[in-house]
């Protein structure tokens, strides 16, 4: 209702504007020397009106168009002040209100000065020409050119106030769109790696796959960057690892950790001797970021072709459990800042609500001072831990 309100506004008002010009010329003089001048202005107040309700956002071609309609208004407006002989205020001051204030809502402050100067070159060379230029006429002119200006410069105030509320209240920063961009592109590919985000998950796709093409009766995928220790992320076959740990141990496992290098080998445990092979995991810089063991039987020894399978599904399956593993500290980070927000919370809030809450319920008179001074210190101490 508000918005049909603020456009039929407009329309209203000029309308009234023109009926009072009307009015004023069929006292001051006759009807017949007013109508066709307000019915020009009108006309070309309404094509301009035309002009910019058309066209996504009013373009300039458009803007540009209509401001060249008013101003043609303007100079008819100057037409009717000169060839009107009734007294102040004749009708053409009055029509010339609608041009002015409609060129300050095309094209602001600049547009309805230029509307008015165009009127009063139109007014004073008219003057000129007749011989009728007098002062008393150039002052009350100029009176009601600087009574139309104002007008034109409340219309520019007016555009200018529509525009504000027609832009969004609050605009994204580019920020906040580049975050939603690779959040949005990061869903997606989610949904297209096997396992997702889940580091376990890629780890057990890539021991299904070993499992496939390698035969082996144990294996495990280890993880681990740079100095860090083995974590066992999946294992198969086996419920702990049997196997030395690769940061400290001279073995296959612990030469493949700290070089890089695939290799096949044995390795002998209390009880039996065993084949081996590893295999490194890299990440998108080339870095270690794990390996893949898989052991059996040592009467079966791995071939080159084991261990050049082996190399092919690590790298394969590498990049899978390098996008788990960042995801999975990424969420480890969160979690840990939202523990100690919520450890602050709880410390500022709860803790001193509490300690109030027992400050207040002690009665002096039933404690002495020193029982009261301890009882504080002790919930205080609570409290903070």
């Amino acid at each position: 209702m508000q918005t049909k309100w603020s456009k039929v506004m407009p329309t209203l008002l000029r309308s009234a504007i023109i009926a009072v010009a009307i009015a004023v010329g069929s006292i001051g003089h006759g009807l017949l020397d007013v109508l066709p001048w307000a019915l020009v202005i009108l006309v070309l107040d309404l094509i301009a009106s035309n002009l910019l309700g058309f066209g996504p956002g009013q373009s300039t071609i458009r803007r540009n168009q209509a401001l060249g309609v008013t101003l043609l208004g303007a100079v008819v407006a100057g037409g009717a002040i000169a060839a009107s002989l009734a007294a102040s205020p004749s009708p053409g001051m009055l029509l010339l209100l609608i041009p002015v204030f409609r060129a300050g809502e095309v094209r602001g402050r600049w547009a309805a000065a230029a509307a008015v100067a165009m009127s009063m070159s139109v007014v004073f060379g008219a003057a000129q020409t007749h011989g009728t230029l007098t002062t008393a006429y150039l002052s009350s002119n100029l009176r009601w050119a600087i009574l139309a200006l104002a007008l034109g410069l409340s219309g520019a105030w007016t555009a200018t106030l529509k525009e504000r509320r027609s832009q969004p209240r609050a605009s994204a920063t580019p920020a906040a769109q580049e975050a939603a961009r690779l959040l949005r592109r990061l869903s997606d590919l989610a949904g297209a790696l096997d396992g997702g985000f889940d580091a376990p998950a890629a780890a057990e796709l890539l021991l299904h796959a070993v499992s496939d093409k390698i035969p082996g009766s144990r294996m495990a995928v280890l993880t681990g960057i740079g100095a860090e220790p083995a974590v066992p992320l999946a294992l198969r076959g086996i419920d702990r690892l049997p196997w030395p740990s690769p940061t400290t141990a001279d073995s296959v496992m612990g030469r493949v950790w700290r070089t890089g290098v695939a290799e096949a080998g044995f390795w002998t445990s209390v009880n039996e001797e065993r084949a081996i092979a590893a295999a490194p995991l890299h990440d998108s810089d080339g870095a270690r970021i794990g390996i893949v063991v898989v052991d059996r039987f040592a009467f079966a020894p791995f071939v080159d072709e084991d261990l050049q399978a082996l190399v092919d599904l690590a790298e394969g399956h590498s990049a899978n459990v390098d996008v788990a593993l960042i995801f999975a500290a990424l969420r480890q980070h969160a979690a840990f800042e939202e523990r100690e927000r919520l450890a602050r919370e709880m410390h500022d809030g709860i803790a001193q609500e509490l300690v109030a809450r027992a400050i207040a319920s002690m009665s002096p008179v039933a404690r002495p001072r020193s029982g009261l001074l301890s009882s504080l210190r002790c919930l205080w101490r609570h409290a903070r831990t």
